[in-house]
């Protein structure tokens, strides 16, 4: 075989490689999600994606500048009506700061200490998380737990037995994992985690449901965008949680990023155009957008 019969075989051979396997064109880049175990960059095809936590109008036009097709608002969306959370957690997003997150243990990945971002004001769960896992780690079962410990976790945390807590625990894994309870029986390090794990579980659904009895329990996943949301509506009408419906505010940030993308129009062709400047949400943008 020539030289040349040999290239014109590796070509087309490459010509049906790269037509029959996908090559990456795009990507999605998440930036700043309260859920800090999905660090890794996700792939997919045929659009352009950055997904960020933090979103304003600023962010939003360098987004789009930058190449992206289209933003997702991620913790701001909790405080919004339409949300699946209660009204009293709506309350606390609507206070928080950018300061007000901090990193607590995992429910489903507890035993590894695979960590998230939840709300710290107005709520204990994050040092309570973290006190189960500090036990965690320190001790190989519930029994060795000292009676002192064993007594304030009855008392302020799980406000139930442990023996109580577990016998909930089991009679649910029964019905949902039956490995799960069966690998408990034989394992106390297992029913410790288990155990442990039906706070961290619970938590969350009382914050859904807003439980009144449990509020200093609330698990809130939150990133600091949610703070810098709240920052910008100050003063607004949004700063009401009562106010944030998901339109308006996606409206809000569209139109702030649309003004300022204009404002550096201008001053790029030379109109005497501030170098600071301040876009606050704007009511009844529907009738101007439409």
């Amino acid at each position: 075989m020539s030289k040349e019969e040999r290239q014109r075989i590796y070509e087309y051979a490459m010509d049906r490689k790269n037509r029959e396997i996908k090559q990456l064109e795009d990507m999605i880049h998440e930036l700043r999600h309260a859920d800090e175990r999905d660090k890794k960059m996700l792939i997919v095809a045929e659009v352009f994606l950055f997904l960020l936590g933090v979103l304003v109008g600023a962010l939003i036009m360098k987004s789009f500048g930058m190449g992206a097709a289209y933003v997702v608002t991620g913790s701001i969306n909790q405080a919004c009506r339409e949300s699946g959370s209660s009204d009293a957690v709506r309350e606390m997003l609507a206070q928080a700061e950018q300061a007000d997150v901090i990193m607590a243990p995992a429910a489903d990945m507890f035993e590894m200490g695979v960590k998230l971002q939840v709300l710290k004001r107005g709520t204990m769960f994050a040092m309570r998380a973290a006190k189960l896992y500090e036990l965690y780690r320190a001790y190989p079962s519930l029994e060795a737990i000292p009676d002192a410990e064993r007594s304030n976790l009855e008392k302020t945390i799980f406000r139930l037995t442990l023996s109580d807590v577990w016998a909930e625990t089991d009679a649910f894994w029964r019905q949902r994992d039956t490995v799960q309870a069966e690998r408990a029986a034989r394992d106390p390090k297992h029913r410790m985690a288990l155990v442990f794990r039906w706070y961290l579980g619970l938590s969350s659904r009382w914050a859904n449901a807003g439980e009144p009895s449990r509020r200093v329990d609330y698990q809130v996943w939150c990133g600091p965008a949610m703070g810098a949301f709240n920052e910008w509506t100050r003063g607004s009408y949004l700063q009401d949680w009562r106010n944030r419906r998901v339109a308006d505010v996606a409206r809000n940030l569209l139109w702030g990023a649309c003004v300022r993308t204009r404002l550096l129009v201008l001053r790029v062709q030379g109109a005497d155009i501030p170098t600071e400047w301040s876009i606050r949400p704007r009511e009844g943008l529907e009738s101007v957008i439409s």
